[in-house]
């Protein structure tokens, strides 16, 4: 049977899961402060607003206006094609933040086979109150952790494709 692993808050023992962990990324050119600013940056159609959410004092600043933009009731200012952008950019934001910070990398190859939960109300993301949630961000971690083992991003960047 497979290892369990639960995580949410940074201050806790894989904290270093969650995207309001501060491990810089460097994703197309732009620095974030971590894979919550790059991630967020995402959901506004107005590049300014982007580019402040990009450079956010901090990754829960980064989450909160990204969220507002999210879940404002008219959604005026969230792209359009969120939805359909929001897993494969946290494919890339997780992607970058373990093949750039190998303290990082090492800690998740070392969960072995264990699969990962984040335990947040959020039903997309986490396992939801009632543990019934999609856990995509559990998913991902899960997926990046066979993608760094596959060493499909050092062949590739070789032949100079950007993986970040």
């Amino acid at each position: 049977m497979n290892e369990v692993i639960r995580f949410y808050l940074t201050n806790r023992k894989y904290g270093w899961m969650s995207n309001l962990y501060p491990a810089p990324i460097l994703v197309e050119g732009r620095y974030y402060g971590s894979s919550e600013h790059y991630y967020q940056a995402g959901t506004p159609k107005d590049p300014k607003i982007s580019i402040w959410i990009a450079i956010a004092p901090t990754p829960i600043l980064a989450m909160k206006a990204g969220r507002f933009i999210s879940r404002d009731r008219n959604k005026r200012n969230l792209d359009p094609e969120w939805e359909s952008k929001k897993v494969p950019r946290m494919r890339v934001a997780l992607r970058a933040k373990f093949r750039q910070n190998p303290e990082l990398r090492e800690k998740l190859l070392n969960t072995g086979d264990a699969i990962i939960y984040e335990e947040t109300r959020d039903r997309f993301w986490g396992t939801g109150k009632d543990g019934t949630g999609k856990n995509w961000h559990g998913v991902l971690l899960m997926e990046t952790r066979e993608w760094l083992r596959s060493g499909e991003y050092d062949a590739l960047q070789i032949l100079g494709y950007n993986l970040t």
